[in-house]
């Protein structure tokens, strides 16, 4: 019978390195029969690997539950200098995909780290940084002036987090400096700007942001998020728009629900009659729009 791979008994490192398939998916066993001691430093060894399958597999196998513990976070810390000096971006990333997981307060040396991190050369590393971040509700000056200077980045993902972190701080030159990116974004970027604009910006100015963000109900990839920004903080001059997602019925059934909550929200009684009926269908989601009238009713009283 074949001896049970243990960090006691098998390289992880070299494992981890190796180009055969069966010694990278025994250093993964070998891993996961960790006691809760070994577990943290073995899984950094093995995230130094340059093979995603099994970067992906560790990662996948690191929940809340494994890496919380204190054994596992001590093990983070303790990492922080070798993380630090290797020239593996790919490793620092997953590092920090990995504190991304750890539950608040993060402890203050790998909270430096993450600071530190915005500052890389890699831009994955950034982005993952960044993410961090905004998961522990960062808000010191140097970091409002880090994610000033983020909203131009030169890396899109880079430049829709600062969008978000903009809403989540309030800053006070926020509405300027998203204005001011207005007419320079597209796509995906110009949908998140204009839904935190949405929330953002004074009465006057919230129809024609609402108004802006209409043609992106048409795209699949943004609609639902704009439908919720348009029940939340829209004006009745978009229920135009958004009647027709309620009605139609090559519209994915979720998408049609919250079509028809964001139109009653804003004053329709076609939309609510419409949110009634799916809430009554057999077909569908009428449970999300049983909730959805529940809603309208609470804020009805």
């Amino acid at each position: 019978m074949p001896e049970t791979k243990t960090p006691e008994n098998f390289d992880l490192s070299a494992a981890a390195n190796s180009s055969s398939l069966k010694t990278r998916s025994e250093a993964l066993d070998a891993f996961l029969a960790c006691s809760d001691a070994q577990k943290g430093a073995s899984a950094l060894k093995l995230l130094q690997t340059p093979y995603k399958d099994l970067s992906e597999a560790v990662l996948q196998a690191c929940t809340a539950d494994i890496v919380n513990p204190p054994e596992f976070r001590h093990a983070l810390t303790d990492a922080l200098d070798d993380v630090r000096n290797s020239d593996n971006d790919n490793y620092r990333q997953l590092f920090i995909v990995l504190l991304q997981r750890l539950e608040k307060p993060l402890e203050r040396p790998l909270l430096d780290f993450c600071l530190a991190a915005l500052h890389a050369s890699s831009n994955d590393v950034r982005y993952q940084a960044f993410c961090l971040a905004e998961l522990n509700d960062t808000d010191t000056p140097e970091y409002l002036d880090f994610v000033r200077s983020a909203l131009t980045d030169s890396d899109e993902d880079i430049r829709i987090v600062a969008i978000q972190a903009i809403e989540r701080l309030r800053p006070e030159w926020g509405l300027q400096a998203l204005n001011a990116r207005r007419d320079a974004v597209f796509g995906t970027e110009a949908c998140h700007l204009l839904i935190t604009l949405l929330k953002l910006c004074p009465d006057s100015e919230r129809a024609q942001t609402a108004g802006e963000l209409t043609p992106f109900l048409n795209d699949d990839r943004f609609a639902f998020a704009v439908f919720q920004a348009l029940a939340d903080h829209g004006t009745p001059d978009v229920v135009p728009h958004i009647l027709p997602h309620a009605k139609s019925f090559f519209s994915e059934p979720t998408i049609r629900v919250a079509a028809a909550y964001a139109a009653a929200k804003l004053g329709s009684s076609e939309g609510l009659n419409i949110l009634k009926k799916l809430s009554e269908s057999r077909h569908g989601n009428p449970k999300y729009a049983q909730a959805l009238l529940a809603e309208l009713s609470k804020t009805a009283t």
